[in-house]
């Protein structure tokens, strides 16, 4: 494969080669409205009778051949579509090399413009590549996204490398706009309702079959020291794919500003901001709020951060990179804490430097009005290492065994350097078999466990619901995961800041470290701490509210 078609490393920007996936190819539908990609969609599939159509994501759809098929003949349907469907735009499939990660494409190249920049240099790149002004974001660098202009056929992964390459006093950052496929990071069980809070050992353990009495995090010590749980000033934004706004132990816990710019999701024209969800999946968010700050009211469930307020977040379920962007940008002053409960599917990088950039701006200087925002991202489910070269190695994909590969595992959400990655623990406090693990790792918390037949086991977490299996469907405890996990420790962090609220993020995120409970200690497999007190199942432990809200009281009286 020409240098030409390579995306660069998150971290480091060196140059990562990719290689054309056959057998496949996408289409990116420009037609707005469900009827007119749904009519669009038909005549692709007329078009190709011997492949199947798969969504991918909202304007983004793969087409694979049933038989094998050589790659001349995948050319000639690109050029065929190009001719006969103007509101179509064909792509190939592309794979990183010594990577488990499938590239998807769209039309749209994101720029980072060196400081100083001028609008008419702006303007002349674009007339140059022919590309036309799609959004800006505007803060310490000027961020463009473009889009190639109909009759551009270039390829995006070359026209981005290429933008980089000859304008190197101009551009800092030239990539491909992907589509970053995402997995549900929650696991499910069903088991009896009961007292709602007694049902929440992970907050307070009492005598519950299956738990162990050091299983829970402490809650009650934190509470005490604060008089409640958490300052209302205090927001967690939940970033996820579905919310019950009027649920009854939610409804009084969003922040007061007008929601409606923060649902990202293009669901037509006409339909409502934040619709009830339907299934199981469109409420996981409910869930991740619940466990989070659901109110204190006497009934229902407690979120470990009741005192705090919510700012509920819509996400597209198979993000385009710009609808992260869109998403950090619009929150990166409104929130003191994020929690994002997914994780790259296993079969896709979708990696951007931009992205990466403005979660670590986020994290440690935009955030908080310069103090950072505490970002917890959950570090998904297929006990699978975030950022580590695997051999022969079994993994779980929604609870079914897969493997071996050998391959490059990254997930570049859990392994950003800033953020926090919470893996989970169990009742019985030791590693959850689903759990991802690695270097990057920085806490656990407690959730649900798994069986080697993918089986869900023990009991499992308790929350807020809108198709849930009791309490009038408005509750579940069959909720689990790491995705669980990362909204638990989210709201440990929002107590921490209402303990302290002069806290930098990384000083949360210290405390959080030095607090952390080390949990199965004698383990002298993965879950072995080294003498940093890591360990790649556990992190620094798992995460210890009432120490950590104690921690930050002693340093406001330090001070």
């Amino acid at each position: 494969m020409p240098d030409k078609f390579y995306l660069r490393d998150e971290k480091t920007g060196e140059k990562i080669s990719l290689e054309i996936l056959g057998e496949r190819l996408t289409i990116l539908v420009k037609e707005r409205g469900t009827r007119g990609i749904e009519r669009t969609v038909s005549e692709v599939k007329k078009m190709i009778p011997d492949a199947g159509v798969k969504k991918i994501s909202s304007r983004v759809y793969e087409i694979e051949y049933t038989n094998p098929v050589s790659p001349p003949k995948i050319n000639e349907t690109i050029d065929r579509i190009r001719r006969e469907m103007p509101s179509v735009i064909p792509y190939n499939v592309y794979q990183m090399k010594g990577h488990l990660g499938v590239i998807y494409l769209t039309d749209e190249i994101i720029v980072t413009f060196s400081s100083g920049v001028t609008v008419d240099v702006i303007g002349s790149l674009a007339e140059k590549y022919k590309l036309d002004k799609v959004k800006v974001y505007e803060d310490d660098q000027m961020i463009y996204v473009f889009a190639q202009r109909p009759g551009n056929w270039e390829n995006p992964i070359e026209l981005a490398n290429k933008i980089e390459n000859e304008n190197e006093k101009v551009v800092e950052i030239a990539e491909p706009n992907l589509v970053n496929r995402l997995a549900i990071a929650a696991t499910t069980v069903a088991r009896p309702a009961d007292n709602f809070f007694r049902k929440q050992w992970q907050l307070e353990t009492n005598n519950q079959d299956g738990v162990s009495p050091s299983a829970d995090i402490n809650a009650r010590e934190a509470w005490n020291r604060l008089d409640g749980g958490g300052d209302p000033d205090v927001v967690i934004a939940v970033i996820d794919f579905g919310f019950d706004l009027t649920h009854p132990d939610l409804v009084n816990k969003l922040v007061n500003i007008n929601l409606d710019p923060f649902d990202f999701v293009d669901r037509g024209d006409g339909n409502p901001k934040f619709p009830k969800p339907g299934d199981s999946d469109e409420d996981h968010g409910t869930a991740c709020a619940g466990i989070a700050v659901a109110e204190k009211n006497g009934n229902g469930v407690v979120g470990i951060a009741y005192g705090c307020s919510l700012l509920p977040v819509c996400c597209p379920f198979q993000p385009e990179t710009t609808d992260l962007l869109d998403i950090f940008h619009a929150i990166r002053d409104k929130a003191d804490v994020i929690s994002c409960s997914y994780a790259p599917e296993v079969t896709t990088d979708a990696l951007s430097r931009t992205k990466f950039n403005m979660i670590k701006r986020i994290a440690t200087s935009q955030g908080r009005q310069g103090q950072g925002c505490v970002i917890c991202f959950a570090a998904g489910n297929g006990n699978l290492p975030l950022n580590e070269d695997v051999t022969n190695y079994m993994f779980f994909i929604d609870g079914v065994k897969n493997g071996p590969i050998t391959e490059t595992i990254l997930n570049p959400f859990a392994s950003h350097e800033d953020v926090i990655a919470v893996s989970a623990s169990t009742a019985k406090n030791k590693k959850a078999l689903y759990s991802n693990w690695g270097e990057e790792v920085w806490v656990c918390a407690p959730s649900n466990d798994m069986k080697d037949d993918g089986k869900i086991i023990g009991p499992s977490i308790t929350t807020t619901a809108c198709v849930g299996n009791m309490g009038n469907s408005l509750y579940t405890d069959e909720f689990g995961g790491t995705s669980s996990a990362a909204p638990l420790v989210a709201g440990v962090a929002a107590l921490v800041i209402s303990a302290n609220p002069g806290l930098t993020a990384i000083q949360v995120k210290e405390i959080l470290k030095e607090t952390a409970d080390k949990i199965n200690p004698d383990d002298d497999t993965l879950g072995k701490y080294d003498r940093q007190g890591h360990s790649k199942w556990y992190g620094f432990g798992k995460v210890n509210a009432g120490k950590a809200v104690k921690r930050a009281l002693d340093m406001l009286s330090d001070e």
